[in-house]
């Protein structure tokens, strides 16, 4: 795959469409949902090859305009070009494939955990382009809504990140002094600190392992004098396209 080929990958979610665009080595366009399906349907340069990972189902309208390109669906997840040492690589996500495919890429030979924080958190360890697993955990969004759903009168909180960005007390943010901080607290700071917890574990054996992040709610999530080694928000992009190299 030389610097001029153009590349597209297409992300389905359960609940949400991701388009990379690709020249060469270089992620030009991230689009998303109407977005997406706009661009490739009148696209400024038609792409050479497409490639489809897909958690979720895709929408007919979205089939009928990938029909007009060359486009391959991941399937066997032994095409990724790492050693699953995973009981049932056939239920592994193609989401933590991809991160770990995207660091195995830019640090063969390195120990990396990745930590991946959206709708679940999974925290999963790749050393030697070998994906070992890891853990999957509720998100920080799900936290406040069963929160919410199985008491009588816990409120929902939805703006955890606006109360964040603008803390409103003096005291540590682990720290909740009303209702609504100690929900914050819990579901946040619990989240935080179980990711933490989980990482300085991995360091016991593998004192310099190296952390990647990802995920909408990556930012909220690690120590900001972590000693963070790269947090990108197209991670997964990225391992899907790296995945496609390979197959091409």
């Amino acid at each position: 795959m030389d610097g001029t080929v153009r590349a597209w990958v297409v992300d389905q979610g359960n609940t949400r469409l991701k388009l990379g665009v690709f020249v060469g080595e270089e992620l030009t366009q991230v689009l998303h949902d109407e977005a997406a399906l706009d661009w490739m349907t009148e696209p400024a340069e038609s792409p050479e090859h497409v490639l489809v990972a897909a958690s979720g189902v895709l929408d007919e309208a979205v089939e009928a305009v990938l029909n007009s390109y060359p486009t391959r669906h991941l399937q066997d997840r032994h095409e990724c070009g790492l050693n699953l040492d995973y009981e049932t690589p056939e239920t592994l996500g193609w989401d933590r494939i991809a991160n770990a495919a995207a660091v195995a890429a830019l640090h063969p030979d390195s120990v990396a955990v990745i930590v991946d924080a959206g709708t679940c958190i999974t925290v999963d360890l790749v050393a030697d382009a070998t994906f070992y697993g890891g853990s999957i955990a509720p998100g920080i969004d799900l936290r406040f809504r069963a929160m919410y759903a199985g008491t009588a009168n816990l409120p929902l909180v939805d703006d955890w990140r606006d109360r964040l960005s603008a803390p409103t007390s003096t005291l540590p943010e682990h720290i909740g002094t009303d209702t609504i901080g100690s929900l914050v607290a819990g579901a946040w700071g619990g989240a935080q600190t179980e990711i933490q917890g989980r990482i300085a574990e991995f360091r016991k054996r593998w004192p310099d392992l190296q952390e990647f992040w990802t995920g909408g709610d990556a930012e909220y999530l690690h120590e900001r004098d972590s000693g963070l080694i790269f947090a990108d928000s197209n991670l997964t992009l990225k391992g899907y396209h790296a995945i496609l190299k390979r197959l091409i």
